[in-house]
């Protein structure tokens, strides 16, 4: 039978973090779902890990290839995934027990919308929740400031399967921001949401690292050139590694 929903999650070296991220799916109350893990050539006993999951729960299915990238990963499980929605999900992140049934119940109640996003919980890395995420809701507002921001965080998006199809899915060449790359390919040919409702904890690093930012400055530089936006928008690119700076030094005030 084909499922409902596919959730899709690339795992390297993850196995302190997967079993609680399969878990926050496993205990779903949408039933109707098949769980497709990439294992990207990890060398911890992420694959041990799985293999024994896979045994119990015939609702998850673990693909495991070499070690190629998250971005190569994640289109793996997206070939594979049988749903009529995908739903992302890092493996160090969880997802609240509605979530599925929540944003799935609304892209079938609003067909337009390609692409569905929520509200996370930040969590550090002792556990605790440090800040909780504030999206622009309607895709006009994001559109109009997504030279500024990400739209989405990437564990809380549901998107129709044919959104990943029409962009090409994740860009393999990047080893970061692959997310924020995809939904700037795609925000002028499909239609972006936020729901103001937590989905899930998405994890965050104590401390932002310049190689992220310079991923995200090289992302942005392409989009605002590829879109006619670099004159207007190009300076974008370089507020994340000012924000770095800033933090390093000790005058960013953090949540």
């Amino acid at each position: 039978m084909t499922p409902y929903v596919s959730v899709v999650t690339a795992a390297y070296n993850a196995r302190a973090t997967l079993e609680a991220s399969l878990a926050s799916v496993a205990g779903q109350t949408l039933k109707d779902y098949e769980h497709i893990i990439v294992d990207d050539g990890s060398s911890d006993g992420t694959a041990a890990l799985l293999r024994e999951i896979c045994a119990r729960d015939a609702r998850v299915r673990c693909l495991t290839t070499r070690n190629r990238g998250s971005a190569a990963a994640r289109n793996e499980a997206i070939r594979a995934a049988r749903g009529r929605y995908i739903a992302v999900l890092d493996a160090d992140d969880t997802a609240a027990e509605q979530r599925l049934a929540v944003q799935t119940d609304f892209l079938s109640a609003n067909p337009d919308i390609d692409v569905l996003g929520a509200v996370a919980q930040f969590v550090g890395e002792d556990g605790k929740v440090v800040a909780t995420s504030r999206p622009e809701v309607e895709h006009e507002t994001i559109v109009r400031n997504i030279y500024r921001r990400c739209p989405f965080v990437h564990s809380t998006v549901v998107a129709r399967r044919s959104f990943f199809e029409e962009t090409g899915g994740y860009n393999e060449a990047l080893r970061r921001c692959q997310d924020y790359d995809l939904w700037l390919r795609g925000h002028r040919t499909s239609v972006y949401h936020n729901l103001e409702t937590v989905v899930g904890r998405y994890k965050v690093r104590s401390r932002p690292l310049l190689v992220s930012d310079l991923y995200v400055a090289s992302v942005l530089l392409r989009a605002t050139w590829r879109d006619r936006r670099f004159l207007r928008n190009g300076h974008m690119a370089f507020r994340p590694m000012v924000a770095t700076a800033l933090d390093r030094m000790g005058l960013l005030q953090r949540p």
